[in-house]
């Protein structure tokens, strides 16, 4: 085998290994912050659900602009009542929004640093002959650990929260389709 096809080889084998751990190693660094994630969690949720909350009162005040010719009186009421309810939702998404940025930053720079120095003690562990290797030299070891943790942050503080989200956003809507039509959402 050449160079390069036994680097594949160990890269595969690799990939092999720590496949589908990935996630479960990222909440055992968090360890210390499962009240913190609970909430970011349960904020998510809270997030995820305005969208479906607006469809419905955006049907509801598309009923009453229907009905404005009818009942002027009572037309203008639930007009003004679902504005103020529009007004709320916008005002609740901003700090949900918020709040669940903020708690995934936080989770995220601790896991961030707990693997950074976890892999910079692994480095200093390695014997004198890796450091050898070119792939495995200073600045490409600085680099790696500066872009690996930087995507592990990435990682938990943006895409673990919005999937949260999206996530509860699409069963909330799917679960409003059967509600109102079923026969249509089927």
């Amino acid at each position: 085998l050449t160079d390069e096809e036994k680097k594949k080889k160990e890269e595969q084998e690799l990939l092999e290994k720590y496949e589908g751990a990935t996630f479960g190693r990222l909440f055992g660094y968090a360890s210390d912050k499962k009240l913190l994630f609970f909430i970011g969690f349960v904020v998510s949720v809270g997030n995820g659900l305005i969208f479906p909350a607006f469809s419905i009162f955006i049907s509801l005040m598309l009923d009453t602009l229907l009905s404005f010719s009818t009942n002027v009186s009572q037309a203008r009421t639930d007009a003004n009542l679902y504005a103020l309810i529009f007004l709320l939702l916008g005002i609740g998404s901003l700090i949900l929004n918020a709040i669940q940025h903020t708690i995934f930053t936080v989770v995220g720079e601790s896991v961030t640093e707990k693997v950074r120095n976890e892999t910079y003690l692994k480095i200093l562990r390695m014997p004198v002959a890796w450091f050898d290797r070119p792939k495995n030299s200073s600045g490409s070891l600085s680099a790696r650990l500066a872009s690996d943790c930087h995507v592990i942050n990435g990682l938990i503080t943006t895409f673990l929260g919005l999937m949260i989200q999206i996530v509860t956003t699409l069963i909330a809507g799917v679960v409003i389709a059967f509600v109102y039509e079923w026969r249509t959402a089927a």
